[in-house]
């Protein structure tokens, strides 16, 4: 990162000190400095991690969690350099095709496609590597498990779009839901996010259909959570995540066997509006 960076974050944080006031440009200064290349690096990253873990003043401007959200985000699961295809790589090569599925018939393999390292590295642009998630970890549990709405708002964001990342990842993510819930007595609309990033993203266990492991996180946040101290977007979520457990996660795809049946009964009242609004999900599906 630029010595500019801290310049700028340095020249705001002493006019805002002079002033007693926050006027907003500390973000702004921030977004230009580190927008300026197009990209997000290494110590830009640690940096916006370090300046929110320790409430420095522009944390509190108006634009932060935006800002912290969308340039994390950027750098861990969009902005590393990927391979541009050039109009030759995106011109179908027959010739070569039907070699290979030639040889492929004649001795049982298929030879490596060499368009495949070009592939590997734009997929790996889009996943958090095990570095980045220890990484991340690390600083969002430097205080303990309990996460603010911001941090929230960027696993979020990393979950809706990354391709893959470690499994150590995703569950630090779920406990991190499980405690706040647990504190809280409450789930928040960012939180109802993750968990929906978590468990219907584009790297979740099973694509759209829900593991056993994620329906039972799905009913025991449920359980932590007061009845009337859940976010609007909840009730749904969870008729989705274990109609599509049952459906499509489970032993008997497309049927809700006598087992479902029976860990539905165990984890979802009978005569509660969510037994109700899961007998329609299950109808209409």
């Amino acid at each position: 990162m630029g010595d500019w960076v801290l310049r700028a974050l340095a020249a705001v944080e002493a006019a805002s000190q002079e002033q007693g006031n926050l006027s907003g440009n500390g973000v702004d200064s921030l977004r230009a400095a580190i927008m300026r290349d197009g990209r997000v690096d290494a110590g830009e990253a640690l940096r916006l991690l370090s300046l929110h873990r320790s409430n420095a003043p522009v944390v509190r401007e108006a634009g932060w969690a935006d800002l912290f959200v969308e340039a994390l985000a950027d750098h861990f699961a969009l902005s590393r350099e990927v391979p541009d295809w050039s109009e030759e790589d995106l011109r179908p090569n027959w010739s070569a095709a039907i070699a290979r599925t030639a040889d492929a018939l004649a001795f049982g393999k298929l030879t490596n496609n060499a368009q495949s390292s070009s592939w590997r590295a734009s997929i790996d642009a889009l996943a958090v590597g095990e570095g980045e998630a220890a990484v991340l970890v690390d600083a969002l549990s430097a205080d303990g498990m309990v996460l603010d709405s911001t941090e929230i708002r960027l696993l979020s964001s990393l979950f809706s779009r990354a391709v893959s990342y470690p499994q150590s990842f995703r569950g630090f993510a779920m406990t991190a839901v499980a405690s706040t819930v647990a504190r809280d007595k409450a789930i928040t609309e960012e939180e109802v996010a993750l968990v929906r990033a978590i468990v219907m993203g584009p790297a979740s266990c099973e694509g759209l259909a829900v593991s056993r492991a994620e329906a039972d996180m799905i009913v025991a946040i449920d359980s932590a959570c007061d009845r009337d101290a859940r976010a609007a977007g909840w009730p749904r979520l969870f008729t989705q995540a274990i109609g599509l457990h049952v459906l499509h996660g489970a032993g008997s795809p497309g049927v809700v066997d006598a087992e479902e049946a029976q860990w539905i009964a165990r984890n979802v009242p009978s005569a509660s509006p969510e037994a109700e609004a899961l007998n329609e999900f299950l109808k209409a599906s």
